[in-house]
């Protein structure tokens, strides 16, 4: 007997989900539509231009100043706001009957919705798990069942009161509190150069870098006297005179014997030299770079005529390595040309 019962209600349960929902009806002939289960032709207004994306008729158009839901009148057309649901849906604030996925910050509208229906779908299952606790409490003659049924009815409540509590605590503290709008989310744009040199640090207690030279120390008194660039070459920052120093280019020890063999070579290549000896603008790694003093290593900046004399017809690869038969080891950056090993 039990397990008709129970079989009963679900079937119940069911049909009282579907009804609501309707079952469609056979489709309205060719410029027809259906309001209210029965097919009526719209007025003329309701029959745009046929063309590409254009629908022959305006399935929200009823009149000329009535649309169906959840459709609403603007310069003379009926536009459409969104979905119309088939059928009301409860929420603690009033019956939810359509939604509008075009709206600003659709996603926060879907989770303020979200949050609205779960609500309403626990009120319903506390209400169902209180229905079969009732049934199961009536039709048993066992204590152990009685009390199943008195657990479950108990269990169902105190889920419900945790569920509107809830909502109703938040909402006296702050209605923002339930809404996901996300209006307060901003788009920001982060622009990271992977072509960059990353300095090298030291170690803020010794103020050491990993070669053992000290941050601040007078630097052209460790590598010497800028030795200058050859006439055809240009620096494209000022000279550095400290170690640790931002902003600036350090020709102080710098082989510059690659400049000769690239000029000698391609004449009308600009050579603007961008990376020097300053080894603390280089590499991001503890000892991962070469440039430094007494090095053949620096960074030149790109050019159409330098591009072409060292990787030819080839197309530009980032972080690839050139070789042109010079002799050198060319590395493509990004932004410039890395020389040496």
């Amino acid at each position: 007997m039990q397990k008709i019962l129970l079989l009963f209600l679900i079937i119940l349960a069911s049909t009282a989900i579907v009804l609501p929902y309707g079952v469609s009806a056979a489709p309205c002939p060719a410029n027809q539509i259906q309001i209210n289960g029965v097919c009526v032709t719209p007025p003329e207004r309701c029959f745009p231009t046929p063309g590409p994306g254009i629908p022959i008729w305006d399935p929200f158009c009823i009149s000329e100043t009535i649309c169906r839901a959840p459709a609403t009148v603007k310069d003379g057309v009926c536009v459409n706001n969104g979905y119309q649901l088939l059928a009301p849906l409860p929420s603690p604030d009033g019956n939810l009957t359509n939604f509008d996925p075009q709206q600003e910050y659709a996603l926060g509208g879907y989770l303020n919705v979200m949050i609205k229906i779960i609500i309403g779908l626990s009120a319903v299952m506390a209400v169902v798990m209180i229905v079969l606790g009732g049934i199961e409490y009536m039709t048993s003659e066992l204590v152990s069942s009685k009390e199943n049924g008195k657990q479950r009815i108990t269990n169902a409540i105190f889920g419900l009161v945790i569920a509107l509590g809830a909502y109703a605590l938040l909402n006296t503290i702050n209605p923002d509190l339930l809404k996901t709008d996300l209006k307060s989310l901003t788009a920001v744009t982060v622009e990271v150069d992977i072509e960059a040199d990353v300095p090298q640090t030291y170690d803020p207690v010794t103020k050491k870098y990993s070669n053992g030279r000290l941050f601040g120390a007078n630097w052209q008194q460790i590598a010497g006297n800028p030795f200058g660039l050859p006439p055809f070459a240009t620096i494209n920052a000022r000279e550095c005179t400290t170690i640790g120093e931002q902003f600036c280019t350090s020709t102080a020890g710098l082989d510059t014997t690659p400049l000769y063999t690239i000029n000698k070579k391609c004449p009308a290549c600009a050579l603007r030299l961008t990376g020097g000896t300053e080894f603390w603008l280089h590499g991001g790694k503890t000892g991962s770079t070469s440039h430094g003093p007494n090095s053949a290593t620096m960074d030149i900046s790109k050019n159409d005529a330098l591009n072409k004399y060292i990787a030819g017809n080839n197309p530009l690869i980032t972080f690839r390595r050139y070789s042109n038969g010079d002799g050198l080891n060319y590395m493509y950056e990004g932004s410039h040309w890395h020389i040496g090993p």
